[in-house]
């Protein structure tokens, strides 16, 4: 069969969720299950969902942390005021207050960014968010910079400098507070937070959220900028009571350049079994999967990416998604029905979540085939269904029927008027009606399939083999 087409190919970079938002990397009930560097991991167990940071009675070092490589889930990670860098979070002690980060103190926190996987050195710097113990009020939660690590100090870790205070007070009586950080393109740094249980996956990261409080620093802190700003976790404070815990949960990040979806091309060609799109994604997160869409409205129905108001688009398949990864990964889809005209198609990637965004759009033009034509079925033999293909270059009554071997009408796949172009049925040996109205179970043995036009006739055989 010969077929003729205008073909628009797009190579293209386009990153699905324009606005990029902290990703939740681990919820420590599923989703997740990151491998984390600790001094003593005895100290860190997951339970009931959560992860307890819990000192068994000892007493060094006073400082506990569970540090992640953030590469390890975006490649590309960079402390940087261009890439919209964001954190997300949960933590709660078993404490009616918050004493400090003295050698016998209680407190917790997040380090957001630092040089160091190992916490607990004083050489190690970067930024972290936790309550401090005195200012005003007491046990309020602050964003600060660390100098020399998450080592004994009072107010603070060591030396650390405190940045901004969110305005959020430590209290038991809410049972956790939820946090959102964001470094602004300025350089200055953004907390907000809401107080209570845990945020639902979903719900973790979007800030709209955290609707309690919000404060942005009044000037800019970029001591510390760069690639080498890779290690995010856990830290607590804690002296030798055995009963102490700290607990933490939706840990998370995101940065503009590693959002959810990369799409880096998205292509039609025309093959003989109809018009087959690729598309490459170079990362994913949260990536359940993508519906395809076409339409065949023009004058176009869109402007630009997809998902603006305007007719005309139907989901004609849907492609599973890799979840998250930080390769790259090949994508196919083929539409076998298609007629002559023109055709656009665009991509509705859709999140874990839900949530979705369109790909931009790509157009090709599709000729009639030159000549009648029927395929032979694809598989053959077959168990218990195959496909058979027919191409027709002018608008035709067709019939399309399947006999046995005594010459019998099993049944017909096809009878009615078609434009031209090119089909795919699909003919099952289980169910259906008989040419008696009755269902049927083909046993094996040799079938035929017939194609019939005013102008053409075509006869091809099948066997079916259970």
């Amino acid at each position: 069969m010969k077929k003729v087409g205008l073909l628009l190919f797009s190579i293209y970079v386009f990153v699905f969720n324009n606005i990029a938002h902290a990703q939740l990397w681990d919820n420590y009930d599923g989703a997740g299950g990151l491998t984390y560097t600790s001094e003593d991991v005895t100290f860190w167990v997951v339970s009931s969902g959560r992860y307890e940071a819990q000192t068994g009675g000892e007493t060094t070092p006073e400082h506990s942390y569970s540090s992640y490589d953030m590469t390890g889930s975006i490649a590309g990670w960079e402390l940087s005021n261009s890439k919209t860098n964001e954190w997300i979070g949960w933590m709660d002690l078993n404490r009616t207050i918050v004493s400090g980060w003295s050698s016998t103190s209680y407190s917790c926190g997040m380090v957001l960014a630092a040089d160091n996987s190992d916490f607990n050195i004083n050489t190690t710097v970067g930024y972290a968010i936790g309550f401090r113990n005195s200012g005003s009020p007491a046990d309020e939660l602050v964003i600060f910079r660390i100098s020399a690590g998450i080592t004994v100090g009072s107010n603070l870790p060591g030396t650390s400098t405190e940045i901004v205070s969110s305005g959020y007070a430590y209290s038991d009586a809410n049972n956790g507070v939820n946090f959102y950080v964001k470094l602004e393109s300025d350089g200055k740094w953004t907390i907000k937070y809401k107080a209570g249980a845990k945020l639902s996956d979903a719900d973790a990261v979007d800030p709209a959220n955290y609707s309690d409080g919000s404060v942005t620093s009044s000037t800019a802190d970029d001591t510390y900028r760069g690639t080498t700003y890779k290690f995010a976790g856990w830290i607590y404070a804690h002296n030798s009571g055995p009963d102490e815990k700290a607990f933490f949960d939706n840990f998370g990040f995101g940065q503009n350049g590693s959002l959810p979806v990369e799409l880096s091309s998205f292509s039609a060609i025309i093959v003989n079994e109809g018009i087959k799109l690729n598309w490459r994604t170079e990362t994913e997160v949260n990536n359940y999967g993508f519906e395809v869409e076409r339409t065949t409205s023009f004058p176009s129905p869109y402007q630009g990416v997809g998902g603006e108001a305007g007719g005309g688009w139907e989901a004609i398949g849907f492609v599973e998604g890799n979840g998250n990864s930080n390769s790259p990964k090949d994508y196919s889809f083929i539409d076998d029905e298609i007629i002559s005209g023109k055709y656009a198609y665009r991509l509705k990637q859709i999140d874990n979540d839900g949530t979705f965004e369109y790909s931009k759009i790509i157009e090709i033009d599709v000729d009639a085939p030159l000549d009648f034509e029927l395929s032979q079925n694809y598989p053959n033999p077959f168990n218990p269904s195959t496909t058979i293909k027919f191409s027709l270059p002018v608008t035709s009554n067709v019939k399309l029927s399947v006999f046995n071997i005594l010459g019998e009408e099993v049944q017909i796949l096809v009878n009615e008027t078609k434009e031209a172009g090119i089909y795919t049925i699909n003919f099952s040996a289980i169910g259906g009606s008989t040419f008696g109205g009755n269902a049927y179970t083909l046993p094996s043995g040799i079938y035929f399939y017939k194609l019939e036009t005013r102008s053409f006739l075509r006869v091809k055989k099948m066997s079916l083999i259970r």
